[in-house]
């Protein structure tokens, strides 16, 4: 069957319609395909991101929490969160962060040893000073608080090391004055006893000093008991007779009855005057003083 021309131009605006739709599924297709593509691979990129951010705000949180509390656990997860971190300028910053805090941590124990060893042995200027200057050392915001107690220690130590020596300064004093107030009585008592010494052998002494009369000298014997016993009589020593103006007595002094011509006692007044003093010794010694006339 012949086509007309007609036909053939019908029939071939209809092979190029088919074609062209044809061309036009594919490209759609393919645009379709690569958007698909490129969507996956967007949200790929966005989940390293955010696993990434995650990752990095956990690292930050654990290193925060061992600056406040410098404990082991703490220290080691603070690391092991930093591990994860893929961006390396941000992972080297925040291992920068762990160093320091493992090297805080040292300065802190550093410090607390040399407080714990002067309070042990506060009168040691050698170790008071190593102690300050490990607190001294202390100087990260995070170890404030820790700087702040151990400077407390440290001044707490000092101030008992001085009240000790004021103490003991005391001490030495009250004792070296009691000592000194107990050899100050001793001397006293024994000044109070020597002048009781005295007194009684100045007393003695008056009691024993023999008492001149016109007739003799008396002298109070001393008993064990220190009673006055019966006295001693010295017989007066002999006196030179009044010569006469003339050889005969008449005109001079006769002896008396009771001396002889040369003024002695006879030897019966004498022997009377003995008895007389004896008797008189024993009668009334004890109401006689020193120096009074028996």
């Amino acid at each position: 069957m012949k086509l007309t021309k007609k036909q053939i131009g019908i029939t071939a605006a209809v092979v190029i319609v088919l074609v062209g739709c044809s061309a036009t599924v594919g490209v759609v297709s393919h645009n379709n395909a690569v958007q698909a593509k490129q969507v996956q691979e967007q949200k790929a990129k966005d989940a390293k991101i955010n696993a990434e951010k995650k990752a990095e705000s956990n690292a930050k949180k654990a290193i925060e929490e061992a600056q406040k509390a410098t404990t082991d656990k703490n220290i080691k997860l603070a690391s092991d969160s930093v591990e994860k971190v893929t961006d390396k300028k941000v992972k080297e910053s925040l291992i920068k962060e762990i160093a320091g805090i493992n090297s805080r941590v040292k300065v802190e124990n550093t410090a607390k040893i040399a407080v714990s060893a002067f309070q042990k042995n506060n009168s040691n200027s050698d170790k008071q000073k190593t102690a300050q200057n490990a607190v001294n050392a202390l100087t990260s915001s995070y170890s404030k608080a820790l700087k702040t107690d151990l400077q407390n220690k440290i001044n707490a130590s000092i101030k008992a090391h001085t009240d000790a020596e004021v103490k003991a300064k005391a001490d030495q004093e009250a004792q070296a004055k009691k000592k000194t107030d107990a050899q100050v009585q001793a001397n006293q008592q024994t000044q109070n006893n020597n002048t009781a010494q005295a007194s009684e052998s100045s007393q003695v002494a008056q009691s024993q000093t023999p008492v001149q009369d016109n007739g003799g000298s008396y002298t109070p014997a001393q008993s064990g008991t220190g009673q006055v016993s019966a006295p001693s009589y010295t017989t007066p020593a002999a006196q030179t007779p009044a010569q006469p103006s003339t050889g005969n007595n008449s005109s001079g002094n006769a002896p008396s009855r009771d001396t002889n011509a040369n003024g002695t006692p006879t030897l019966d007044q004498a022997n009377k005057d003995v008895a007389d003093a004896g008797s008189a010794g024993t009668g009334n010694a004890n109401n006689k003083q020193p120096g009074d006339k028996w």
